[in-house]
C-alpha cells in the first residue's frame, strides 16, 4: 500500500469556516464537505506551505495571509490502494474573493460552533472542534473497507510551521 502526502486547511473568518464539497467521483470526500487541500504535486518540492497556496488558490481562489500548522492527519482504510499522511492547517485573512463553485467542488461558508452540522466524513468529527477552538494535535484515523473504525489523538504544542505568508 503507498503513502500518498496531502495538506488541508480550515479557512477561519469571523466565526465561520470556509469548507468544500467534493465534485470528484474518485474522491473520498465525495459529496461531502472538507477542508480545502489536495495531494503534493511535483511543482510544490515537498514544501507543505507551497502545496498549500497551490490548493487554496485552485480551489479557493484565495491567497492565504497567515497559517496556523494545526498538525498531521494519518488516515487509513480510507482508500483501497493508499493511506494518507496529512499536513493539518488553518488559514486566518485572505487575498482574494472566495469562489462560489469550482473545477473541485462548490463551496460554503459554516458556523465553527457547529461542526456536527456539517456533512463530513465520519472520522472528521473527532477533530474539526478541536481545529475550530484553535487546538494543536497529531491525529490518526482508521478506516476499514471504507467504513470508520477508530480514532486517536495526541495533543501538542503550537508548532514552528505557524506564519504569516
Amino acid at each position: 500500500m503507498s503513502i500518498q502526502r496531502a495538506v488541508l486547511c480550515y479557512v477561519i473568518k469571523d466565526g465561520k469556516v470556509l469548507m468544500i464539497r467534493g465534485r470528484k467521483k474518485h474522491a473520498p470526500h465525495y459529496q461531502l464537505w472538507n477542508g480545502l487541500g489536495g495531494k503534493y504535486e511535483p511543482e510544490d518540492g515537498g514544501d507543505p506551505t507551497a502545496c498549500l497556496k497551490r490548493e487554496l488558490w485552485v480551489e479557493g481562489g484565495i491567497a492565504p495571509l497567515r497559517l496556523d500548522r494545526v498538525g498531521t492527519l494519518r488516515v487509513s482504510g480510507l482508500s483501497h490502494d493508499s493511506n494518507w499522511v496529512v499536513d493539518l492547517y488553518r488559514a486566518y485573512g485572505y487575498d482574494g474573493e472566495v469562489l462560489a463553485s469550482g473545477q473541485e467542488g462548490d463551496l460554503r461558508w459554516f458556523d465553527t460552533s457547529r461542526p456536527e452540522g456539517i456533512e463530513t466524513l465520519p472520522g472528521d468529527q473527532y477533530f474539526l472542534p478541536w481545529v475550530f477552538c484553535g487546538k494543536y494535535f497529531d491525529a490518526e484515523l482508521k478506516y476499514e473497507s471504507g467504513f470508520f473504525s477508530c480514532f486517536s489523538c495526541t495533543f501538542t504544542s503550537p508548532s514552528a510551521g505557524s506564519h504569516a505568508v
